[in-house]
This record gives structure tokens, C-alpha cells and sequence, in this order.
């Protein structure tokens, strides 16, 4: 499955916390990581911002995680954490806490358009995972969120997808 996707796009990996702690797993990964160059990192925002200097460390000493990382869950920008990467953020997928209220309450829909426009001054691309209403969608879209995946409208996105919403 995964050569038959590599020509499609992208294959992103979301890394369980407690295997960014693992040396054997990291070794493993970089050689799994040089068979695949378009496999893409997902690490857990919260993570992030509690071990900014791991999760540098760990990118760092793998060659092809220089591509790039993905942010996943993010519901606090983590502006220092970010500063001590030293890779190419490829995108951030928002935490489904903001999603769920971002169409009803006005201080989510502020932090969601502020983490968009840090997101955009640096060239990441924002995402929304977990999308269950056509209104968030919409909401979504009018901040700039990119892209969505989740269960709306009439069923499942299985595949991250740029918003192609109906007029």
C-alpha cells in the first residue's frame, strides 16, 4: 500500500508520544525514513511543548526528518517550541477542541484566527481535523484553514482534503 500511495502524495506518520523516547524505535524509523522519502512526521503538540528540546534532538540526528514535521493537536501556540525545531513545519492540524466551538464561540474563533495567522507569516499551511458541522467548515474556511477531515456533511473523509464547499 505505501509504494502504490507514495506516487499519490504525502504519507504522514503520527508518532506515539512515548516512542519519541525510544532510541530503538528512532533507529529504526531513520531507516524506515530513507526508504520513504515522502513520509512526513506527525508529533503531538503537547509533547511539543513539554519536551521542545527532544523532539528537536530527535529530528535533528534523523537525516530525512530535515523534510519536515507535522504538528498535530494543536490547541496552545507554542511559540518557543517551534523556535527550537530547526525543521521545516509542513502544517499544523488544529486540536478538535477548537473545531468542535469554533462556530459558536467567539474567544475559540479569535485563538483559531490568531493561530492562523502566526501560521501563515511563517508559511505553514493550518488543517482541521474532526470537522463534524457544515457551519464549522464554513467557519474554518472564512479563517483560512486550508484544509479538513472529518465526519460532516453527509459522511467520513477518509483523506486530508482542501475545503470544496458548496456555494
Amino acid at each position: 500500500m505505501l509504494k502504490s500511495e507514495q506516487l499519490l502524495a504525502d504519507i504522514s506518520l503520527n508518532i506515539h508520544p512515548s516512542s519519541w523516547l525510544d532510541d530503538d524505535f528512532w533507529r529504526r524509523l531513520g531507516e524506515f525514513l530513507e526508504q520513504h522519502p515522502r513520509v512526513c512526521l506527525e508529533c503531538p503538540a503537547a509533547l511539543l511543548a513539554k519536551q521542545p528540546r527532544l523532539i528537536a534532538k530527535r529530528l535533528k540526528s534523523t537525516p530525512p526528518c530535515q523534510r519536515g514535521v507535522i504538528v498535530d493537536q494543536l490547541s496552545k501556540w507554542p511559540t518557543d517550541a517551534l523556535n527550537t525545531l530547526k525543521v521545516p513545519i509542513k502544517a499544523i492540524k488544529l486540536a478538535s477542541e477548537l473545531i468542535s466551538h469554533v462556530d459558536t464561540d467567539r474567544h475559540i474563533l479569535r485563538r483559531v484566527l490568531s493561530y492562523v495567522a502566526n501560521a501563515q507569516r511563517l508559511g505553514i499551511t493550518v488543517y482541521a481535523v474532526g470537522i463534524e458541522r457544515h457551519q464549522q467548515a464554513e467557519v474554518l474556511k472564512q479563517l483560512g484553514v486550508q484544509g479538513a477531515q472529518g465526519f460532516y456533511f453527509t459522511g467520513t473523509i477518509n483523506q486530508l482534503s482542501a475545503f470544496n464547499l458548496p456555494q
